[in-house]
């Protein structure tokens, strides 16, 4: 099982309320069994870009950052431009997503579950599609299924855990809209 961050939207949503210890307690949790988490160069560098202070949590939970090869680079930009082109037409949009499945699609091993953090409605309902091996998404995760997870699911999986109360889980979705961030619904429901 691999925890994968392929966008900062989620990890942005706990930095803005001040409990990233919550992402590393899901993380923790489900990695009762044999698992790793991680993220790509551009995510990285977004962190440092837009949320630094929130840089050295993150690395204490996803570790290094995996670097794409060349033939990993160009495969972003083509996964980029026929996935994504009409939802971001701004060029730096969807990047990091794309970087996530050139990488991930290429080093996991067919089989393997790739649990994605993020908050991005678009990339949820990707991940969802590469479930069917006759879609594009499919073609894209190279075999690989791709699950999302939302801010709601890591709550959810925190209040289960018993690590925060269905009331404070509750009141960290409201911050999260108050800090003026994306928080959607649980992934399941985007199916």
């Amino acid at each position: 099982m691999r925890f994968l961050v392929p966008d900062t939207s989620l990890v942005w949503n706990f930095h803005a309320i001040g409990r990233i210890d919550l992402i590393s307690s899901f993380v923790g949790r489900a990695a009762l069994a044999p698992s790793r988490a991680e993220w790509g160069l551009e995510v990285e560098q977004e962190v440092l870009h837009h949320i630094s202070d929130a840089h050295d949590a993150l690395h204490e939970i996803f570790g290094d950052a995996v670097r794409p090869t060349p033939s990993q680079r160009s495969t972003t930009h083509f996964i980029r431009e026929r996935a994504f082109r009409g939802i971001a037409e701004d060029p730096r949009a969807h990047v990091g997503e794309s970087e996530a499945i050139a990488i991930w699609s290429d080093i996991a091993a067919i089989g393997d579950t790739i649990i994605c953090l993020t908050e991005d409605k678009a990339f949820v309902r990707f991940c969802w599609r590469t479930h069917d091996a006759d879609s594009n998404p499919a073609s894209f995760a190279g075999g690989r299924c791709f699950v999302p997870v939302t801010s709601a699911d890591v709550l959810a999986s925190c209040v289960a855990a018993q690590k925060i109360s269905e009331a404070e889980s509750g009141s960290l979705q409201q911050a999260m809209k108050a800090a003026d961030r994306p928080c959607i619904e649980p992934a399941r429901n985007l199916l």
